[in-house]
């Protein structure tokens, strides 16, 4: 995945973190179904994201197949650096919620 699609990724998880809304994952344009299935996966396993219970129920949706299987092994075929992703989606949620000074 290129840095672009990662950010547009990044930029749209991070919104999704706020304000869910599931048809929009259907809508996201400019990412492959398998990287949008590797973030979803990630994510339905990801406590500290808070929308354990959405994205679980995203991601168990009979119209996506592409969701299941191992997530190791669909992030391997789709490019997707499944610690850097969460690694710098937990800095942008963190840094958004710090108070500032």
């Amino acid at each position: 995945m290129n840095r672009h699609t990662e950010q547009q990724l990044l930029n749209f998880c991070a919104a999704q973190h706020g304000r869910f809304n599931a048809q929009a994952w259907d809508t996201l344009e400019g990412v492959s179904p398998e990287q949008k299935a590797c973030a979803m996966l990630l994510l339905a396993h990801a406590r500290w994201y808070g929308r354990q219970q959405e994205m679980q129920s995203l991601v168990g949706e009979p119209s996506r197949p592409q969701a299941a299987g191992r997530l190791s092994e669909l992030a391997s075929r789709a490019g997707f650096n499944c610690g850097r992703f969460a690694q710098r989606l937990q800095a942008r949620l963190w840094s958004s919620t710090e108070p500032k000074r």
